[in-house]
């Protein structure tokens, strides 16, 4: 059965659509975490409160002047990223801006192509442990050591990269599906 497109794929508006809401999410998650009020934000961007919230409830005229406003107000900065997802049928439609904002921040914020390079993520080698508790039955009935069974049951998953990016130890009933084991 062929999967279905994304509902961004319907048509261009439908796309536009979702990069300005996209948008918006960031300028409400920033509004709630300087904390802002949206009347702060309209007194920075020189129009009235109810122009503020109706971009935030419809952005349907976002345009780059706009986005760049709105972000310079918030003490923010934004970037138009174009990619190539390997979804040219758009089945699952864009990748949110978090998830590139996350990335760059893993890389260690770099500021340009050649900072990314000399980045230690670039060349970060990747290493999995798994720890385990070996639980072995014995049974015998005249007392002795005899091996019956023996289970393997990991206890503890170790993620470490080589150049410290990431280094994390979590019990393996926090290990989502395809874990590494």
């Amino acid at each position: 059965m062929a999967q279905e497109s994304h509902w961004t794929e319907e048509s261009t508006d439908a796309f536009a659509h979702r990069l300005a809401f996209d948008f918006i999410a960031n300028v409400e998650n920033r509004l709630a975490k300087l904390p802002m009020k949206q009347s702060e934000l309209a007194q920075k961007l020189g129009v009235s409160e109810g122009a503020v919230s109706k971009l935030l409830n419809n952005p349907q005229n976002l345009t780059i002047r706009t986005i760049a406003n709105y972000s310079r107000a918030l003490g923010m900065k934004a970037s138009i990223v174009s990619y190539d997802d390997g979804d040219a049928q758009n089945l699952d439609g864009p990748i949110n801006s978090s998830v590139f904002t996350a990335c760059w921040e893993r890389a260690g914020r770099p500021k340009d192509l050649w900072a990314l390079e000399a980045s230690p993520v670039q060349n970060a080698t990747t290493y999995n442990v798994a720890f385990v508790n070996l639980f072995f039955a014995n049974i015998d009935a005249f007392g002795g050591m005899q091996l019956k069974q023996a289970s393997v049951v990991p206890t503890w998953f170790l993620s470490r990269s080589a150049s410290n990016v990431s280094s994390t130890a979590v019990p393996v009933t926090q290990i989502p599906s395809g874990g590494g084991f």
